[in-house]
């Protein structure tokens, strides 16, 4: 599971984004949700949107989601920064599971490779 932490009396977490970083600095090759010719800087700011969106929303599962975040991911970078679809879309999904989020409604079927059923665009 991440590094995130209960903080006070109140249900609030905290998420050490350093160590996550270096977590994914650390794995970014090894994982297959990124093109191996980009440097994991290219990258950083969709782990940090994907983060920002678990924090706000790690109560529900990631597949409700998909559409306010694709608006969001959109409206907050350029054209110039944006990844590709399908590398947000993995993102997401994988910080999703390392924080220990539900990523799939249990009542939604999906394609059998854990896609949702609303697909992530731009």
């Amino acid at each position: 599971m991440g590094s995130i932490r209960p903080y006070g009396r109140h249900r609030t977490e905290v998420l050490d984004v350093v160590a996550e970083m270096s977590y994914w600095r650390q794995e970014f090759c090894s994982h297959d949700m990124i093109a191996a010719d980009y440097p994991f800087g290219r990258y950083e700011h969709a782990f940090r949107f994907a983060y920002d969106a678990y924090l706000s929303n790690h109560e529900l599962a990631l597949d409700i989601l998909t559409g306010s975040l694709q608006m969001k991911y959109s409206q907050q970078f350029d054209q110039w920064t944006r990844l590709p679809v399908q590398d947000v879309e993995k993102i997401l999904r994988r910080v999703w599971m390392r924080m220990g989020g539900t990523v799939n409604r249990p009542d939604v079927t999906t394609s059998g490779h854990g896609e949702s059923l609303e697909p992530f665009q731009h």
